[in-house]
């Protein structure tokens, strides 16, 4: 996990929107990154403007050295 982050599995981010802000970024990230592309387009069709994704996943999170904490 990233620290800090709040962990909402994929197979039902979709059915708990109420539970992501609307008034701030939201940054999606998944192992590899191509799920997390999708989920974060689907959101900006549902008018969470500020929804993206990060690119390559978290494999690519841990190879840039970046922090992780075991789930």
């Amino acid at each position: 996990m990233i620290p800090g982050a709040l962990h909402h599995p994929l197979s039902v981010v979709l059915w708990r929107l109420d539970e992501l802000p609307r008034d701030t970024r939201v940054i999606l990230i998944c192992r590899h990154g191509y799920s997390s592309s999708l989920a974060a387009a689907r959101l900006q069709e549902l008018g969470f403007h500020g929804a993206t994704d990060v690119e390559g996943g978290f494999d690519a999170w841990q190879a840039a050295g970046l922090p992780a904490k075991p789930c």
